[in-house]
């Protein structure tokens, strides 16, 4: 099973067909530590104590770190540093910078965008690295869960705040989207230069 889908059965849990109170009691008791690993099996999911994994064993089919900036920082790095060290490999110059895009989630492919007359080869050696494939492609599905849960948890404060029954229905009204699923898809984007690989979630840097 590959990230993308393990995040979206942890975020499927937590929101899909849930009352409003049992998405607040859900998004209240998540883990605020950013190392924290998640273990998913039948029966749900727990929060197990920190630990001190790489990136790569997110793969693993039944753990993975939660949607957090710290997080997408991490997993970014990680594959920036991947990144780097094929262009290095191949003598091909980090800048000017360029972007890379996933126009596909269901493609492990990964489009290079930019003014540089040697895009091309680049796109070839990094689609050329199924691993460097895997690792950007796993930054973004992370990221893309982020707003939505840091929503979830916004709700969350201020539903467990509310001070009447007309204060929480005024909420329940406002994060509407939480509870139809029609939250707009977060907006990620991808540049690498010399500083290593950056991303953005609906415009804003995620720094590490």
């Amino acid at each position: 099973m590959s990230i993308s889908a393990l995040v979206s059965t942890y975020t499927s849990a937590v929101f899909a067909g849930r009352s409003p109170s049992a998405v607040a009691t859900s998004a209240a008791h998540a883990p605020d530590d950013a190392s924290t690993v998640v273990h998913l099996s039948a029966q749900g999911r727990q929060a197990v104590e920190p630990a001190t994994r790489q990136p790569a064993s997110l793969l693993d089919t039944d753990q993975l770190l939660l949607p957090s900036r710290a997080n997408v920082a991490t997993l970014t790095e990680k594959a920036g540093q991947l990144v780097g060290a094929r262009l290095d490999a191949l003598g091909i110059a980090r800048n000017p910078a360029f972007d890379l895009v996933i126009e596909d989630v269901n493609s492990p492919h990964v489009t290079v965008k930019g003014n540089r007359p040697d895009a091309r080869a680049i796109e070839d050696a990094i689609n050329g690295d199924p691993a460097i494939q895997m690792a950007v492609h796993n930054a973004h599905a992370l990221a893309s869960h982020v707003p939505g849960l840091e929503r979830a948890a916004a709700f969350s404060r201020e539903y467990a705040n509310a001070g009447s029954q007309a204060e929480a229905d005024r909420l329940i009204s406002r994060y509407a989207d939480l509870f139809s699923q029609s939250m707009p898809p977060a907006v990620i984007d991808f540049s690498f230069g010399e500083g290593g690989l950056m991303i953005a979630i609906n415009g804003a840097t995620v720094h590490g």
